[in-house]
């Protein structure tokens, strides 16, 4: 199953997230997200010798049911991308 959704940010460009969830589902469904829809947050590190350049993404969804198959039990089960569809560029 794919959800997708898109959104603009403060600067008026076009995003696109696609999560991809592998459950056996080819459909596709339509996402709506909440006012902060995507969020990333950087690990500032202390040093430059640090050995990972960690970052989290948080993507918040408006739904009326539960999405059990987006919480995956294994590391792969699910992959999320944040597309700029202005600048036809993968973040």
């Amino acid at each position: 199953m794919i959800y997708t959704g898109q959104f603009k940010s403060i600067n008026n460009t076009l995003y696109q997230v696609d999560i991809n969830v592998n459950d056996g589902n080819n459909g596709t469904s339509e996402i709506i997200f909440s006012d902060e829809p995507f969020k990333i947050e950087l690990n500032s590190n202390d040093t430059i010798y640090e050995p990972l350049k960690l970052s989290n993404a948080t993507c918040t969804i408006i739904s009326d049911s539960y999405n059990f198959n987006l919480y995956s039990a294994t590391a792969q089960g699910t992959k999320m991308t944040l597309r700029d569809v202005d600048n036809n560029m993968i973040k």
